[in-house]
This record gives C-alpha cells, sequence and structure tokens, in this order.
C-alpha cells in the first residue's frame, strides 16, 4: 500500500510540475506577444504624429510665406480686404482647432503609452512572481521525493534483511528435516535387514531340522527293506504343515516387504523434495550444494529392485565426501552441514549383512523348491 501511494503522489507531482511549466511558458508567450503589439502601436502613433507636424509646420510656412502678405499689403480695396483677412481668420480658426485636436489626441496616445507601459511592468512582475513561486514549488517537490525515495531504500534494505533472515531460517529447517528423514531411511533398512536376517535364521533351522528329519527317515528306510518305500503320513503331514507355514511366513515376509518399500519410497519422495528446496534456497543465497548428498535410489534390501554390487562401500565413499565438503561449508559460510558421519556404523551393519542377503537367497531358493515337491 505504502509503494502505490509513494507512486500516485509521485505521479500527481509530475502532473502538477508539468501544469506549472505549460502554465509559465504560456504566460511568457502572452507577455512576448502583448510588449510586441505596444511596441508597434507605439511606432504607428509616433510616425502619425511626425506626418501630422510636418503637414501643420508646412501649413503655417504657406501662411507666413511673403508672397500672400505682398499680396495683401497690395490690395486697395477694403471689402477684399475684410474678406481677406476674414478667410485668413477662418483658416487660423481652424488650424487651432485641429491643432488642439491634434494635442489632445496625443495626450490620448501618451496616457494610453503610459497605461501600458504600467502594465508592461505589472506582467514582468507577475512573471516574477510566478517564476519564484514555481521554483519554491519545485524545491517543494524535490525535497519531497527526496525523502520519499529515501524512506523506500530503508524498506527495501529492511525487506531484503527479512527476506535473508526467512531464507536462512527455511534452509535451516530443511536441512533438519531432511538429516531426520536420512536418520529415519537408515533406522528403516537397519530394522528390515535384522527382519530379514532373523527371519533367515530361524527358516535356515526349520530347514536343518527338515533335512535331518529326511535323512532320519531315509536311515529307517535302509536299515528297515521290509516296509514300503512309501512315507508314512505323519512324515507327509508334518512336511506338508512345515511348507505350509514356510509358505505362509514367505507370504507375510513379502507383505511386509512391500509395505516398508511403500513406506521408503514415500520417505525417499520427501527427502528428495526437501533436497530440491534445500538446493534451490542456497542457490537463491548464493551458497554453496556440495555438502548435499545426491540420491542415493532404492536400497538392495528390497526384492523389487535387482541388487548393485559393492553398494556398501560406494555409501561410505559418498558419505565421507560428503562430510568432508559438509566441513568446508561449515568454514566458510557457518552454515550447519548434514550430519552424515554419524550414521557411518549402521551403514557399514548394512556392508557386513551380505552375507545373511546371500544366505536368505539360498533358503527362499530351497523353501521354494521344497514347496514346489509338495
Amino acid at each position: 500500500m505504502s509503494e502505490l501511494q509513494s507512486k500516485s503522489s509521485d505521479i500527481e507531482d509530475n502532473q502538477l510540475l508539468t501544469e506549472i511549466k505549460e502554465n509559465e511558458k504560456q504566460l511568457t508567450k502572452s507577455l512576448r506577444e502583448q510588449l510586441e503589439q505596444v511596441r508597434k502601436d507605439k511606432a504607428v502613433l509616433e510616425q502619425e504624429l511626425q506626418t501630422r507636424t510636418k503637414a501643420y509646420e508646412i501649413k503655417l510656412g504657406s501662411v507666413k510665406s511673403s508672397d500672400e502678405l505682398e499680396k495683401l499689403m497690395n490690395i486697395q480695396d477694403l471689402n477684399q480686404l475684410k474678406s481677406e483677412a476674414k478667410e485668413l481668420l477662418e483658416r487660423s480658426v481652424d488650424q487651432e482647432n485641429r491643432l488642439k485636436k491634434l494635442e489632445f489626441e496625443l495626450e490620448v496616445e501618451k496616457g494610453h503609452v503610459k497605461i501600458l507601459k504600467h502594465d508592461n511592468k505589472a506582467l514582468k512582475q507577475i512573471a516574477v512572481e510566478m517564476n519564484a513561486v514555481a521554483e519554491q514549488e519545485e524545491e517543494y517537490i524535490s525535497n519531497k521525493l527526496l525523502k520519499r525515495i529515501s524512506g523506500l531504500k530503508k524498506e527495501k534494505s529492511e525487506l531484503l534483511l527479512q527476506v535473508e533472515q526467512e531464507e536462512e531460517y527455511m534452509t535451516n529447517m530443511l536441512q533438519k528435516k531432511l538429516n531426520q528423514l536420512q536418520r529415519e531411511k537408515i533406522d528403516m533398512e537397519n530394522s528390515l535387514e535384522q527382519e530379514q536376517e532373523y527371519i533367515v535364521n530361524k527358516l535356515q533351522k526349520q530347514l536343518d531340522s527338515l533335512r535331518a528329519q529326511q535323512s532320519n527317515s531315509y536311515e529307517s528306510n535302509t536299515l528297515s527293506p521290509v516296509i514300503s518305500k512309501k512315507p508314512s503320513k505323519e512324515t507327509i503331514d508334518i512336511q506338508s504343515s512345515t511348507a505350509e507355514t514356510l509358505l505362509s511366513e514367505i507370504a507375510i515376509l513379502k507383505n511386509k516387504t512391500i509395505e516398508m518399500e511403500k513406506e521408503f519410497l514415500i520417505k525417499l519422495q520427501q527427502c528428495n523434495k526437501y533436497k530440491g528446496e534445500l538446493i534451490q534456497l542456497r542457490k537463491q543465497a548464493g551458497l554453496p550444494t556440495d555438502d548435499i548428498p545426491l540420491d542415493e535410489g532404492i536400497p538392495n534390501v528390497f526384492k523389487t529392485v535387482p541388487p548393485s554390487p559393492n553398494r556398501g562401500g560406494i555409501l561410505r565413499r559418498s558419505t565421507s565426501s560428503s562430510s568432508q565438503r559438509s566441513l568446508a561449508s561449515e568454514k566458510n559460510n557457518n552454515i550447519p552441514p548434514l550430519q552424515l558421519d554419524a550414521n557411518d556404523a549402521p551403514l557399514r551393519s548394512r556392508s557386513n549383512s551380505a552375507s545373511s542377503r546371500k544366505e536368505n537367497k539360498k533358503a527362499q531358493g530351497t523353501l521354494l523348491s521344497l514347496a514346489n515337491q509338495h
């Protein structure tokens, strides 16, 4: 809201400045036009006055010419002389009237010139005052804009600090969740391996007991040839019951492994999501992403995925290198690295249980063969 208000006020200030400048231009233009018109009128009046004075002087000179005086002096007739004098008197009266009229017009024109000079002076004063007001308004608007710019800069710096703090908080939170998911993942793998090892040992014992029973029955058959070669119903029932129990346990184990695989995949997806968000936030903050481990994929514990050789050594190498990178990034950027070396012991236990996996496969193969026989 503050940014919108500042933008609207800036637009209003700019519009006010443009209006003031346009008014100043129009005023100066009108003043110049009026001055030019006054100058033109003054020049026309002066020219008319000069022409009239010249004509009046010419007429006065013609009246004072000696020829006319001599003519008047030479006139002997009194009536003619009176008529000439009367005519001259009328002409002088007309000329005096014209002279008075011209003087009146001259005074009127002088009054017009004074009025125009006064108007010109007033317009100049108004122009000066308007320039001063425009300068004051420009200074006020510039100071106001500078204050708003400084306030916006402060708000920008505060927002940047808040964004950095939020990014740091998010990175720390995501890193904690990622570490927790990795621990849960390793714990699930270890628990699954322990359960499988326990079940394999149990099945191995049951297989040993079955083999012992089969060997005992074979020895009893060899010692008593009179007895028919067909096994007794009790041994068949025992073998069928043990095979059924083993098959049911195998089915239960398969269901458990499928459920654990689904749960592990969900956790793995969450872990990858948090990893992606953490990498994106670190890239935005300009921090290194070398200490974040790569996706290891689905472990070899699950039956649905074929096992890959030398998995334990690769995991140990990746975790050790990631721990070294995390230490280097901790020295440079003071960001808590991924604590992966603490989980090195469970990884070693997984690598040590490779033999138990082989025994598990052998036991499953023998159980399936027994089930097919029965």
